[in-house]
């Protein structure tokens, strides 16, 4: 049995925060099976967030932006 049958076995409440979890977790089930296959892929966005958030900011700050692509290995698109 897996997490995922784990989860459409058990009946709890759906307002629980318990619930909420289960009801979100089978909600993206296909989207945590890709993830969890790949082991290359990131389940978080915090780099891409940072990234953001330098371009937004003011204009010394963009002289940061290549170099913290570059020590991340990122391409802006």
């Amino acid at each position: 049995m897996n997490f995922f049958d784990w989860c459409r076995e058990h009946s709890v409440l759906p307002g629980s925060k318990l619930g909420k979890a289960i009801e979100y977790s089978l909600k993206y089930e296909s989207t945590f099976r890709t993830i969890l296959e790949d082991g290359n892929l990131v389940l978080s966005n915090n780099l891409a967030e940072r990234a953001i958030k330098i371009i937004g900011n003011r204009e010394k700050e963009l002289v940061i932006l290549p170099k913290f692509l570059k020590e991340h290995n990122l391409v802006l698109l």
